[in-house]
């Protein structure tokens, strides 16, 4: 029997419907493991999910900061700079989550355990992480999320119950936010720009500075491919200043921009204009398609691609961006 979420645990969850019902059911049948691990691309609704599914196994409604039996992992700000986040989770924050989850919950049957952001866990942490995964102490839930299996150990992923989150098809996040009452027009563009995540499409909606943007992320990417190499360096240390909190997070926002672009010029290039996403800026897209081989948008596509891993190994941001407008 196939219980669906929209009668106990999940409500407004747009996609992610087999995952939905597979908590669901796990959750009704009193099968929830100790251990469940999150994954997929940013913005397609982990931490919705997440949150959904804590507040259901505990009966409230509240904030899960304010919950006395949830306790929840990320990273802190630097010594330095408070605005500015650490490279990793420490062994200390583990060592305190563990001790925190060996304790009777006080409130409730459950203990919750969250830890955001599971990849960016130091080695040590990692590794004082696994025996609470292994042996929780009662009825404990921990909850990892993360964006990539690749990016954990092993000994991680394999201590968990996977549960994969994949972006959405754009049909059914316009159908969701014209239900929520915007505008089929609005509803359309937003849910192609977000490119399968629905947490992008709620932001250029609530977000008055994504739906600002807008207007002038094809003209800038667009100049900015167009300009001289002493140009395009300059620019780069615009895009990504030495006040940016957290230079990473940019980085991605940049990539995204740039791709999404560099993929409506591709479609363009070779005669699928209808699957355009920038439909209102056709004269700065027909710019960038006159200058552009096939084969270069094909290498600039592929040298973000390979941006997105390097990335991951704290290279220098501005070495990146340079790196890509040089191809």
């Amino acid at each position: 029997m196939i219980y669906y979420a929209s009668m106990s645990v999940f409500s407004g969850i747009i996609g992610h419907k087999t995952a939905q019902e597979i908590i669901t059911r796990l959750v009704q049948n009193d099968q929830l493991p100790h251990s469940m691990l999150f994954v997929g691309p940013k913005n397609t609704g982990k931490t919705t999910v997440i949150t959904q599914l804590i507040r259901n196994v505990l009966n409230t409604q509240n904030r899960l900061e304010s919950l006395p039996d949830v306790s929840i992992v990320k990273r802190l700000p630097t010594v330095s700079d408070k605005d500015k986040l650490k490279q990793n989770i420490s062994v200390e924050q583990i060592r305190e989550f563990n001790k925190k989850m060996a304790m009777s919950p006080l409130a409730s049957s459950y203990k919750v355990g969250f830890i955001k952001e599971a990849d960016k866990l130091s080695v040590s942490a990692s590794n004082a992480l696994l025996k609470t995964l292994e042996e929780p102490n009662g009825k404990a839930l921990l909850i990892l999320r993360a964006t990539s299996i690749s990016d954990l150990p092993a000994t991680i992923v394999s201590r968990c119950q996977v549960i994969n989150l994949y972006t959405v098809s754009s049909d059914l996040i316009s159908s969701s936010l014209i239900k929520s009452g915007i505008g089929k027009k609005q509803a359309d563009l937003f849910s192609d720009l977000a490119f399968g995540r629905p947490g992008l499409a709620i932001s250029y909606i609530k977000d008055g500075s994504f739906r600002a943007n807008l207007d002038i992320v094809v003209s800038s990417v667009s100049h900015l491919f167009q300009s001289s190499v002493a140009r395009k360096f300059k620019s780069v240390t615009e895009i990504i200043t030495k006040q940016e909190t957290d230079k990473n997070k940019k980085l991605h926002e940049v990539l995204d921009r740039w791709e999404s672009v560099l993929r409506d010029v591709l479609l363009n290039k070779i005669g699928c204009n209808d699957l355009c996403v920038y439909k209102n800026n056709k004269d700065d897209i027909n710019k960038l398609t006159n200058k552009f081989k096939i084969i270069d948008l094909y290498n600039l596509l592929q040298e973000i691609r390979r941006a997105r891993i390097v990335a991951k190994s704290n290279v220098n941001t501005h070495l990146i961006l340079e790196n890509i407008l040089l191809t």
